[in-house]
């Protein structure tokens, strides 16, 4: 496909109605100090149920780690700037748009020999292979290449993996090809996919399923710790390395799903071992190997350590432990990271137990080094973090608080605090610097859920503090400083806050409070929102005796930020000016993550339904529940913007203006866009040689200034898609359609 650049002027060309829209990317340039020393991944987002793997991102010959956070579908990349022989990681989030949309695990290997890593995930079947490859730029790519299916009798049949599982990939029988495994539908037999390429003398580029093994290790694993061993053998396959089990006593027995399987030679025999951690345990499951103990012709377990190590550093996770096996420290020996699969509930904070390897590379030996492997140098402020720019201390920077839901305590609940950071410039560069983790000892309190708003609700003219919590109630803390001009000092006034009528308010579960004169009577009106998705609205009339709140809507501006979804919609609230018009937006983070923008409100209606200006503001998206804080952080004349997530970490955004060139392909035999120009709709067709059958397809929309404004994804098979253009302004377009190994660029232009 022969392609040539198309210059387009961003000044004729970009789309009228979307000049005043700014592009806000992922920033680490701010640094943060805590206890005296920088905390270099600040802005990563933070961790709950990493799942961690491998590879060389930028092409340098060291290692960098990818980890993943399989419940909230976020993908960080960090880079390692250390040396051969230690291992030093930097956020580096421009890496993480190369990867594909990842489903429930994500390993990096190389299945097809060829020095590159390729990436393997769930995908729609249970094993989906996409292959690696080195771009222009020598950053680490991918392209799908296929699922992983076998032939049988009665058709071809998809490589089964359980939803929420983390299966297996290794070389089981030291044949050089990649074997995969995996529990079958019942949670109590493993699977062997055993991979018959070498056997076959096929390609590397193959993967070829044998007939599989119903029960590898002759064993079963019901709802008891123990694993039922022994299970005797009733056949073989013709390549004579499988065995089918008995399976008649053991499946009359409790059995469970829910499994991360982890198998490596740990003991340093020549056959694999398996560490296993179940939804039903707090600890891992060792099942030794004993096939080159005994020199039998299949994998058998011989023994096993139900609650490994438990003559060691015990991994004790509350809730479904994972295990990795990576290099972490970089000293070219692989080391293990346990870490919680389960991210709704357990340990928010202790999430990576770091085991160093005290062995060698070809016989591990495993030693405890901390449960806070990378966290320590994150802002990690347990789950559910919420973000709040304000100048505490007057001296006319910005300064930083973050309350959460909280920390995980030993009793299954969560306890809150609020975090405060001062802004300070040191040679003339914007720093935070943690002042105190517990701000006005508010942990003693005992709350779950902290989330803090600042204004002046009493009407006296400085600013109060207002903390929202999990129960829908929140707190007042009355200013009681001379004046404006002083930095606040805030007093418990009413520990749980109250209407004009002395009622306790409660908004719903989640209350995410936020202070604004709404409805234009000069007077500082109380906003909240909640884990329905909606904003409720207290009409504020202070009196000298404080605040005296009025209920007036439970629905301000008929927002829901996820319509029909109330059960985890997640609104929380900022209101300002963040593009050169000066246009004041109201912005809700929701529970997908992303950012929602209304207008309508400014004229002071507090009845008519707001209008969306965009539902999914520049793209942003921190995987669940996001939250926001928005100002100049660094004194450079632009809106810097702070998100939370559910993940009780933060990301930092800057604005970057994208202008000048975008590609578009000057032929379009495989694929076609009409009608063009467009008006309502656009239909993007393909042919079968760009993509076909299940290969996946996405389409993006994206304006000159390098914004996507829409995007697309279908399958090969499907040879066309619709796009709705209503939400568009006239103007030029790119429209990029990707396929596996293919990319083309049309340009579509739309008229109104």
């Amino acid at each position: 496909m022969r392609s040539h650049s198309l210059l387009l002027c961003f000044l004729c060309l970009l789309p009228a109605c979307s000049q005043a829209q700014n592009v806000y990317q992922k920033d680490s340039s701010v640094k943060v100090f805590q206890y005296g020393s920088e905390r270099p991944l600040a802005w990563a987002g933070g961790f709950k149920s990493p799942q961690f793997a491998q590879a060389d991102l930028n092409r340098d010959g060291l290692q960098d780690l990818v980890v993943f956070e399989w419940g909230d579908n976020v993908l960080q990349t960090y880079l390692n700037n250390g040396t051969s022989a230690a291992a030093y990681y930097i956020y580096a989030p421009q890496f993480e748009h190369l990867f594909p949309h990842v489903q429930d695990y994500l390993k990096l290997i190389d299945f097809n020999r060829d020095g590159v890593p390729d990436l393997i995930h769930k995908g729609i079947s249970g094993f989906e292979i996409w292959k690696g490859y080195y771009n222009a730029a020598n950053e680490l790519s991918f392209y799908f290449f296929r699922q992983l299916r076998y032939n049988t009798p009665t058709g071809s049949i998809n490589a089964y993996s359980q939803a929420s599982d983390i299966p297996a990939i290794v070389d089981v029988d030291g044949d050089g090809d990649l074997d995969f495994f995996a529990y079958d539908v019942t949670g109590g037999f493993i699977t062997f996919y055993k991979n018959c390429q070498a056997e076959l003398g096929a390609p590397n580029d193959s993967i070829v399923v044998c007939i599989p093994s119903n029960c590898w290790g002759h064993m079963f694993q019901g709802f008891q710790r123990p694993y039922v061993l022994g299970l005797a053998p009733s056949g073989c396959s013709s390549y004579g390395t499988f065995s089918l089990c008995k399976r008649n006593a053991p499946e009359k027995q409790s059995r469970h799903q829910g499994n991360c399987m982890l198998m490596l030679d740990i003991d340093g025999d020549g056959d694999v071992d398996l560490l296993d951690g179940n939804i039903t345990f707090p600890d891992l499951q060792f099942l030794q190997n004993g096939r080159k103990d005994y020199n039998w012709p299949t994998d058998t377990v011989v023994a096993q350590d139900t609650m490994w190590q438990s003559a060691g550093h015990k991994a004790f996770i509350p809730q479904w432990p994972s295990a990795f096996y990576v290099d972490a420290d970089g000293d070219g020996k692989k080391d293990l990271l346990v870490t919680p699969h389960y991210s709704t509930a357990g340990e928010n904070y202790k999430t990576v137990l770091f085991y160093k390897n005290i062995g060698s590379a070809s016989t591990p030996v495993f030693s405890y080094q901390s449960d806070t492997f990378l966290v320590d140098q994150t802002l990690d402020f347990g789950s559910g973090s919420y973000p709040l720019l304000y100048d505490y201390n007057k001296d006319g920077r910005l300064d930083l608080f973050v309350g959460s839901d909280g920390y995980f305590q030993l009793d299954g609940t969560l306890r809150s605090r609020i975090a405060y950071y001062e802004n300070s410039m040191v040679g003339g560069k914007t720093r935070f610097t943690l002042v105190t983790p517990d701000f006005l000892g508010l942990s003693a309190y005992q709350w779950e859920g902290a989330a803090p708003a600042i204004g002046d609700l009493d009407g006296d003219g400085d600013d109060d503090l207002v903390i929202g919590h999990t129960d829908g109630s929140m707190s007042y803390l009355k200013n009681t400083a001379s004046g404006a001009a002083f930095q606040p000092v805030w007093v418990m006034d009413q520990p749980y806050l109250k209407d004009a009528s002395g009622d306790t308010i409660d908004v719903g579960y989640y209350a995410s409070p936020y202070v604004y004169d709404i409805d234009k009577d000069s007077k500082p009106d109380l906003l909240c929102g909640n884990q329905a998705g909606q904003i409720t609205f207290y009409k504020n009339n202070p009196t000298p005796l404080g605040p005296s709140l009025q209920f007036q809507t439970d629905k301000l501006g008929g927002i829901e930020v996820i319509p029909g979804n109330n059960i985890t919609g997640f609104s929380s609230l900022w209101i300002g000016k963040m593009d050169s018009t000066g246009t004041e937006y109201l912005v809700s983070g929701n529970g997908s993550g992303n950012l929602t923008r209304y207008t309508g409100f400014q004229t002071g209606n507090v009845t008519a339904p707001y209008a969306v200006a965009d539902s999914f503001y520049d793209q942003l998206d921190v995987g669940l529940r996001s939250t926001l804080a928005v100002g100049d952080v660094d004194g450079d004349g632009k809106q810097e913007l702070i998100m939370g997530n559910r993940l009780g970490g933060l990301n930092f955004f800057k604005k970057r203006f994208k202008t000048g060139i975008i590609p578009v392909s000057a032929s379009a035999q495989e694929c076609m866009l009409y009608p063009n120009p467009a008006r309502t709709d656009a239909i993007v067709t393909w042919d079968g040689d760009f993509a076909d059958g299940d290969e996946p397809v996405q389409i993006s929309l994206v304006d000159a200034e390098g914004r996507t404004l829409g995007r697309w994804k279908t399958q090969g098979f499907q040879r066309a898609k619709t796009l709705s253009l209503d939400a568009l302004c006239s103007g030029i377009y790119a429209c990029i359609i990707e396929a596996p190994g293919k990319k083309q660029v049309l340009k579509l232009s739309v008229i109104r």
